[in-house]
């Protein structure tokens, strides 16, 4: 609480200069100066139509209204001074006086004024209709509202004054005063306005200011709200009592002594609070209302996440050690500041005892740095991630190598392990045995000599070889073995026989202008050209040319015409002709572009001189000066023409005149004037243009002046004396040197009464008497006119009134010209209609909002009631809660953007994609669903490229093959090849022969067939010509043909599949498929597993799928028949170990899976994909840059168990991948 001495010293020095001064100067009007505000027009008439809104300073309203009486001002009541003549204005809120005024702040004034009625508005002249109606405001507070002047019996009216309005300055340093006339009634709205005073009373000072306090979470604190408060003087403070108004919604208080309190908030709250009190000072009835501020600050909070092992003592907390998972907290005092919260999520870890999958490994295996040599169960143990004991079992089983001895004769030479020996000896070999561990292979060899001679040869197309009575048609080793004497080597004959052929070779396609030669010849048209050559070999070449033959050109343009010059590819033309360009086309050919060029030329056109006064208007242009123009137009070739005009500018001249003044009218080049202002005589001057006299006229007029008197008995003006009501007239000569006539209405006056009403509160003072009850008081007074005048005072005591106002409101409530955003009680003090101070106390309920964010992710555009959103961002709408408040809800809206990607597609006929034909050049769009749902676009480039096809006739004597196809005898066969574009290139080969009589024998055998003493025991597919007869044109005439085929029992029906798999660890098992070699298998195929755990959950003719659910191993066994072996039996050993697939911590989708072909890989930012089989070979790996979504075709792979690793932005994951059919 501030209160000063010193400060009342100044207060009573300044209430000793002022107390009695008025502060508005010019409140008596008598100096006839206008400084004060309003919205009324000046005027000294005032009772014509149209006068309303208007007023006058002057000393009798008869004066400057017949319709008016005649009054005089308060001040003197003689009409020796001015006052405020007003003639009400028909519309409303139109201020009459204001004036803004300085004042002191906390300090309280008087406002006081005079107010009489002007006119019967209309009625009996002894009965005036009493329509004025006064607001006062001060600084935009209404004091005063709608208070009627009372009624009079009087004709005259009567002054009246206006209820004293009391006013505190509060925090203001000037005081705005208006005055509104209320009533908009054209009759019996005129009235008289005088001595307005605003005074100085004293500045008793009680102000209660706002307090802000700070406190720890749930920490008292003390508070005194009066610290901040001022009360001056201090003689005052026992006078000013403190009491609060309402208390806090989030704590308590407790009183310590006097103003002091201890605030203490509630358990778990942090955040704002208030609470409001008054401070009373009874002398001066000033009440003032202050609010508290508390803010409770949160405690602050730090999280610790811990990680231990078994358990965790928290020697930066409370220092106590915990065996359970769990979520602690400790209060931490902080003696420079509010204490914080230490929040600890403990996670325990506990050691823990694991199995591994048994090893089987061979001679020994070495484990954490041990190496064991012996099967058995071994233990480890190391420690986890959190520091706990592992203790780690692994089942091992030790399998060892062994020795086979292989004894084997030979003649010169024996091929054993893809290596040839010539020497006896005893030659090794290292394998493995079925446990997959070393096996030594010893061969025990004896070789024998034997003859052996070797024919080594190079031919083209084919070769005949007389010892086998064979036509080889390709490369070849073959042999023909003479039996050796008994116990002897056989003799060996070896053809090594080297096969070249003919080619065909497309070289790169050409293109030329009107004419290409090549192998000496010229070609005009474009086509596929062929020349025939040798190769390299010797052999015959056949050279295709696809050539493109473009034409050169000549180009005739349309004829251009143009103004003065032409440009054309970098050369001005000025003349007109035949233009010539020489340039190539896109093909690189000559082409000539002819133009037929014509040129116009622009002119100039001079006009003929022109005079004109002032100004000359050519072209849209004014001219006010002699000289030379020019304009710009087109001749009618459309080119540039300038014309050109000279003009002579004559001016117009003016003469002013000495100034003339004259009385009422005056006569001037034969035209009377009877208004002042500034004449003008137009006449011709000297150049034939205009000559202005300017004449300056002061008329001044004769006046009549009519004013209105009224006097008692009898009145004296200008040496006459006047006793009967009547008009007067008087000449005089005005200041002007004119006729002034003055007019007086003159009314005889007699005494009478007036009667007026009044409301008092509490008490009302007239004519120097206070009354404090209800009744009829009279008064004698002598009139403005010196006649007597018998004044009668209805009065009204009216009382204080005190009331109460309940309001329930969201978020704040505007009552009169202050917000409140918190519950409580306020109290205000107002004017009732009476005029008598009216208190009003507010029970205010503030209901808060409620308020509810949500995110949304979505695609474009996005309708949320209603309202569609292109953009992301933080968007509002308003609902009706429960409590009646507005509910706010909060979107954060975040949009998935649409995806797009491309690629190029070259096909040789129309394809099918996602359900379009695409028959054409061009590029087709497909739409996805992204992850977000969003559309995916996909725009693939088409092009269709050209088929090429050739037909070739030829001649053949003996059978022969042709790209696969085998001709013994007339016919037609066609070959497709690539192009560069990677189209088919079909050539269609029509083949006469000359044919020979064949006769054909074909021979399957098992593992060997003698044919003419030859041996064959290689598997493969043999032609063996015999029997030959040639016809006279060098054909063969017959042919004995055998077709021999080789089984080797060894290999038929060999399995074939993976021999190593895995199973993963943290996905579902494998299928895998093996397949039996089908060449000479006959019937049906029967698979057996020998793993219990596994089974073949499919078998079809030549392969079957094996569901591998452990590890471990199994022999899988085909049983089947063959046509020249008999049944046979094939067993495939099978091992299956563990293989972990990766996890990751990142989003990575792939689908479907298990897929039949096509599959789809979803991950953020994916720059490189690599497949491959369950061994780890890679089988296909491919960059992608930073896409999002990638899709792989599987079509060209087997059916089987796929790893794929995906390299992100995020890191590298490895995934399972199952392909089936």
């Amino acid at each position: 609480m501030i209160v000063s001495g010193l400060f009342l010293f100044s207060l009573i020095t300044c209430s000793t200069l002022f107390a009695q001064q008025n502060l508005i100067v010019h409140g008596n009007f008598d100096d006839n100066i206008r400084d004060f505000d309003t919205d009324y027009e000046y005027s000294y008439g005032l009772g014509g139509d149209g006068d309303t809104g208007k007023y006058y300073l002057g000393n009798n309203a008869h004066n400057n209204s017949s319709s008016m009486f005649t009054f005089y001002d308060h001040t003197t009541g003689s009409g020796q001074q001015r006052y405020m003549i007003v003639n009400g204005h028909t519309q409303s809120n139109k201020l009459v006086w204001g004036m803004t005024i300085n004042v002191q702040a906390h300090s309280y004034y008087d406002l006081s004024m005079w107010i009489t009625n002007l006119s019967p508005g209309g009625g009996s002249s002894l009965t005036p209709w009493l329509k004025t109606k006064l607001r006062i405001k001060i600084n935009g507070e209404t004091l005063l509202d709608n208070w009627l002047i009372p009624n009079v019996s009087q004709s005259n009216g009567i002054w009246n004054q206006v209820p004293v309005q009391h006013w505190y300055s509060a925090n203001s340093t000037t005081a705005t005063i208006q005055i509104y006339d209320l009533c908009t009634s054209e009759n019996g709205n005129d009235f008289g306005l005088d001595d307005i005073s605003f005074t100085y009373l004293y500045s008793n000072i009680v102000e209660a200011n706002d307090d802000e306090y700070t406190t720890c979470f749930e920490t008292p604190v003390t508070i005194n709200p009066m610290d901040n408060d001022i009360i001056s003087p201090s003689s005052i403070a026992p006078d000013v009592h403190f009491s609060l108004m309402s208390q806090p919604s989030h704590g308590s208080l407790s009183l310590v002594s006097g103003t002091t309190y201890v605030y203490t908030p509630n358990t778990n709250y942090s955040g704002p609070d208030t609470f409001s009190y008054k401070l009373t000072y009874g002398i001066n009835d000033i009440t003032k209302y202050g609010i508290v501020s508390i803010t409770v600050n949160a405690r602050p909070q730090r999280t610790i996440n811990q990680h231990a092992c078994e358990s965790f003592t928290w020697t930066g907390g409370n220092g106590q050690t915990y065996t359970q998972n769990g979520q602690y907290s400790y209060v931490k005092p902080n003696p420079s500041g509010c204490d914080s919260l230490l929040i600890l999520n403990l996670t325990i870890h506990h050691g823990e005892e694991v199995t591994l999958p048994a090893v089987e490994e061979c001679d020994s295996y070495t484990w954490h740095g041990t190496t064991y040599t012996q099967s058995g169960t071994y233990d480890y143990q190391t420690t986890t991630q959190w520091g706990c004991v592992r203790i780690e079992h692994l089942p091992l089983t030790i399998h060892y190598g062994d020795t086979l001895d292989i004894p084997v004769s030979a003649c010169e030479s024996y091929t054993w392990h893809g290596q040839t020996y010539t020497q006896s000896g005893v030659y090794t070999y290292v394998t493995t045995n079925s446990f997959g561990c070393s096996r030594l292979e010893r061969l025990q060899l004896t070789i024998s000599d034997e003859f052996r001679h070797v024919d080594t040869r190079t031919e083209c197309d084919e070769y005949y070889w007389p010892r086998k009575n064979i036509t080889y048609h390709q490369s070849v080793m073959d042999s023909v073995t003479v039996p050796g004497p008994q116990g002897g080597c056989d003799s060996t004959f070896v053809l090594n026989l080297t096969i070249h052929y003919g080619d065909t070779i497309d070289l790169d396609p050409v293109s030329a202008c009107d004419s290409y030669e090549w192998h000496g010849q010229t070609y005009t048209t474009s086509g596929v050209k062929t020349y025939l050559t040798t190769n390299d070999y010797g052999c015959d070449r056949l050279e295709r040319l696809n050539l493109t033959i473009n034409n050169s050109e000549n180009i005739e343009l349309p004829e251009i015409t143009v103004c003065d010059a032409f440009q054309w590819h970098g050369q001005t033309y000025t003349q007109s002709g035949l233009l010539v360009f020489d340039t190539i086309n896109q093909y690189g050919c000559d082409v000539q572009y002819t133009l037929p060029l014509t040129v116009h030329h622009g002119d100039t056109i001079d006009w003929d001189p022109v005079t004109e006064c002032d100004s000359y208007l050519w072209y849209g242009q004014t001219i006010t000066e002699s000289g030379q123009y020019s304009h710009m137009s087109t001749t009618p070739q459309g080119c540039d023409r300038l014309e050109r005009i000279y003009v002579t500018i004559n001016h117009s001249t003016i003469d002013t005149l000495a100034p003339v003044t004259a009385c009422d009218s005056y006569e001037w080049h034969g035209q009377e004037y009877t208004q002042t202002g500034y004449c003008t005589y137009v006449g011709e001057g000297p150049t034939g243009c205009p000559h202005t006299e300017v004449l300056l006229l002061t008329i001044n007029h004769s006046s009549e002046n009519e004013f209105y008197v009224t006097s008692c008995e009898s009145y004296e003006w200008y040496g006459n004396t006047y006793t009967e009501p009547g008009v007067y007239y008087h000449q005089l000569t005005n200041s002007q040197g004119c006729d002034s006539m003055l007019i007086m209405h003159l009314e005889i006056g007699e005494m009478f009464e007036l009667e007026e009403s009044a409301t008092g509160c509490e008490s009302y003072e007239w004519h120097g008497t206070v009354y404090s009850e209800s009744g009829d008081y009279e008064y004698l007074s002598e009139n403005p006119s010196g006649c007597d005048s018998l004044f009668t005072l209805h009065l009204t005591i009216a009382p204080n009134y005190e009331s109460d106002m309940d309001v329930e409101e969201c978020y704040s409530y505007t009552w009169i010209d202050q917000v409140y955003q918190e519950s409580g009680d306020y109290p205000r003090h107002f004017t009732a209609v009476t005029g008598c101070d009216s208190l009003v106390v507010l029970h205010l309920t503030i209901k808060e909002a409620v308020h509810h964010e949500f995110e949304q992710q979505t695609c474009l555009p996005y309708t949320w009631n209603g309202i569609t959103y292109y953009y992301d961002g933080y968007y509002d709408q308003t609902f009706e809660a429960s409590n009646g408040c507005d509910s706010i809800a909060t979107m954060h809206l975040v949009f998935s953007e649409a995806m797009t990607s491309e690629f190029d597609r070259v096909a040789c006929d129309a394809v099918v994609w996602e359900g379009q034909l695409c028959d054409h050049n061009g590029d087709y769009h497909h739409t996805y669903q992204s992850l977000q749902g969003c559309d995916s676009i996909v725009t693939m480039h088409f092009s269709l490229a050209e088929v090429i096809e050739q037909h070739v006739d030829t001649v053949a004597c003996d059978p022969f093959d042709w790209y696969g196809h085998h001709f013994e005898g007339d016919g037609q066969s066609s070959h497709t090849f690539q192009t560069l574009q990677g189209c088919d290139s079909t050539v269609y080969l029509n083949v006469t022969f000359n044919q020979a009589e064949i006769q054909s024998n074909s021979v399957s055998a098992c593992n060997s067939y003698v044919v003419d003493g030859v041996v064959y025991d290689q598997p493969g597919f043999y032609q063996i010509y015999y029997d030959t007869v040639y016809s006279p044109n060098g054909c063969i005439g017959s042919v004995q043909l055998l077709n021999l085929s080789i089984n080797d029992s060894e290999l038929m029906g060999a399995i074939s599949g993976s021999a190593n798999v895995f199973v993963a660890s943290n996905i579902i098992s494998g299928i895998y498929r093996y397949e039996v070699d089908a060449a000479g298998v006959e019937g049906d195929i029967i698979w057996t597993i020998s793993n219990p755990d596994w089974q073949i959950v499919e078998a079809q003719d030549y392969y079957c799928l094996v569901f591998v659910s452990t590890p471990g191993s199994a022999t899988l066994t085909a049983r089947f028949n063959t046509s020249d072996c008999g049944e046979m039996e094939r067993e495939f050993i099978i091992n299956a170990g563990f293989f972990d697939v990766s996890e990751q911590a990142f989003e990575v989708k792939i689908f479907p899976n298990p897929t039949k072909g096509t599959v789809t890989v979803e991950a953020e930012g994916i720059e490189a994909i690599r497949l491959t089989n369950m061994m780890g070979q890679v089988l296909d790996s491919r960059d992608y840059g930073r896409s999002d979504s990638v899709m792989l075709n599987l079509t060209g792979y087997a059916p089987s168990v796929y790893l794929i690793e995906i390299k992100t932005v995020n890191g590298l994951v490895k995934k399972r991948l199952v392909l089936c059919r």
